[in-house]
């Protein structure tokens, strides 16, 4: 009972701490930085009371369980899909390709600093096994942090997709290299093994969530009774997304993934088939269910770091002698050397198949590179550390401490320098229209009703799509022929995928297609009716069909 209202009055705290950063668009504080310092804060006012401080430390099972789910599934479910597939290159580069080098390039070079005793000698599955593990970049601040200055809509979307997928490619990368128990199994055939596990365990997750997610919108629009209950429309979306989380679990296989295309997919096919009233209720309930959880995650990780400062007489616990600083001295550099070394290169070669005008520029790239912070993935992961080396010395505390200060270190600093750096690039935008904003991302106004979101939402990627025509002097910039002929054919591909999608596959799993009605002429219009208002009111289930709503 007691910590229970513990929580409810940090809760209550970061609910108006969080107000008062939005209110004023401060940028030099972040939402998940405040959260953590209120975690620490906490931890050392109750380190007297041993078992109040043991509910509140931070739990594996508890992180993977009750608190990461709804982060993912918002993230899924508030993500612009039609951005998202225009960059997938670039997301799915960084991302999977990324997320190896750096982990690579972390572990090859914490081995070779050790190997010459500027840092503990670990053996180089460990320093693997750590690099994986610390790969997991966390973007909670910087989103918060791109909102508020509007960067623009690429740099935005770019980071948000890298950083959902990261989170998975990490965990995946890291859960393969724990099958080996000692660096003597490790081979050039064994790290190839682990390679095609971890894109097995990617593909596989997707499958789960289609076959799961697209079943359960197969039977919900079928299901006409439900829309008179917006409630349960909510439940069932609800229960099928921990459903695809869990299954995707119990197959070995990579919860994040499934659940963040389960988003993905609920906002495609099973949302727009929902009443107005349960459109409503599923945004805001969804959005303030991942806010809740990861405010407690970073208030648990607070409370877990001031362990550090407090002297207990668990020996299984941590303490400030377990860190060592010069090892958490080259875990930062040579985190930033290896996002440099993944960030740089793939942007470049993804930018060679891209028109000028939709190339990333070399101060996105800066800020793509700066913004890889570290967070709870890479924390909780630490806490499952098992690994023994051959002398039988474990490194637990040592990995546990390093990886608390890399977060904190990233959370604080770096997400605190995110704004002068954006606005230093200037990138950072005047205020737009509301309209213009929505192009950034759903997450920029969520005061509106989901219905009235899409219709904007879907004007503006008709518009988009017709500004993302490149020009015939674009077209000469881009480069030899067959780079033409590419984006050529991808872009036919789009085209026949979003035809066949809403001739074939919204019928069977979404809102029914219906022909858009013929607008009436300018002359005998109602001028005193707002089109986006009139919009809306043809989404309601009792009003006649203008077209069907899109969510991109």
């Amino acid at each position: 009972m007691e910590s229970s209202l513990v929580v409810l009055g940090l809760l209550l705290v970061l609910v108006l701490i969080s107000l008062g950063l939005d209110t004023h668009q401060c940028t030099l504080l972040s939402k998940s930085g405040m959260a953590l310092l209120v975690g620490v804060l906490c931890g050392l006012a109750i380190a007297a009371d041993e078992e109040l401080y043991a509910r509140l430390d931070f739990r594996y099972s508890v992180f993977f369980d009750i608190l990461l789910p709804p982060i993912i599934y918002e993230a899924g479910f508030s993500v612009q899909r039609l951005a998202f597939f225009h960059n997938v290159g670039a997301i799915l580069s960084t991302a999977i390709l990324g997320t190896l080098i750096s982990a690579t390039v972390t572990g090859l070079l914490l081995f070779a600093a050790g190997q010459a005793a500027c840092i503990p000698e670990i053996e180089w599955i460990e320093a693997f096994l750590f690099g994986a593990l610390v790969s997991a970049v966390d973007p909670v601040a910087t989103l918060a942090c791109f909102n508020k200055l509007h960067v623009p809509p690429l740099l935005f979307n770019i980071v948000f997709g890298e950083s959902v997928l990261n989170d998975a490619v990490a965990i995946a990368l890291y859960q393969s290299l724990l099958r080996y128990h000692s660096a003597g199994d490790v081979s050039a055939l064994v790290l190839l093994q682990v390679l095609v596990q971890t894109f097995s365990i990617l593909l596989g997750s997707i499958a789960i969530s289609l076959v799961l997610t697209l079943f359960a919108a197969f039977c919900f629009v079928r299901t006409t009774s439900l829309r008179a209950f917006p409630v349960y429309e909510v439940l069932v979306c609800f229960i099928v997304a921990l459903a695809t989380y869990f299954a995707a679990d119990t197959c070995a296989m990579s919860g994040i993934v499934s659940l963040f295309f389960a988003g993905m997919l609920t906002a495609h096919y099973m949302c727009p088939a929902m009443s107005v009233p349960g459109q409503t209720f599923f945004h805001h309930a969804l959005e303030a269910a991942a806010f809740v959880c990861e405010s407690l995650v970073y208030v648990f990780m607070g409370v877990s770091a001031s362990l550090c400062f407090v002297q207990v007489a668990d020996a299984e616990r941590i303490h400030h002698t377990d860190v060592d600083w010069a090892f958490v001295a080259w875990t930062c550099g040579v985190l930033l050397l290896g996002r440099a070394l993944n960030t740089f290169p793939l942007l470049l070669v993804a930018n060679r198949y891209r028109v000028p005008s939709e190339r990333v520029t070399l101060p996105m790239m800066v800020v793509i590179w700066f913004t890889g912070l570290r967070g709870a993935v890479s924390f909780a992961l630490v806490t499952t550390w098992s690994y023994v080396d051959s002398n039988g010395t474990s490194h637990r505390k040592l990995m546990i401490t390093t990886t608390l200060f890399v977060v904190m270190a990233t959370t604080w600093l770096i997400g605190g320098a995110t704004g002068p750096l954006v606005r230093g690039l200037q990138l950072a935008q005047c205020r737009q229209s509301h309209g213009e904003r929505l192009a950034i991302t759903p997450e920029c106004d969520r005061h509106e009703p989901v219905a009235k979101l899409a219709v904007r939402q879907r004007s503006l990627s008709q518009t988009t799509s017709l500004e993302h025509q490149p020009s015939r002097a674009e077209e000469r910039e881009v480069g030899a022929p067959s780079v033409r002929r590419l984006q050529a054919v991808f872009a036919l591909w789009i085209d026949r995928w979003r035809a066949f999608d809403e001739t074939h596959l919204m019928p069977l799993f979404g809102r029914a297609h219906q022909p858009v009605a013929v607008a009436q002429p300018a002359s005998i219009a109602p001028q005193s009716v707002d089109p986006i208002e009139e919009d809306l009111q043809a989404t309601e289930p009792t009003a006649p069909m203008a077209g069907s709503v899109s969510y991109e």
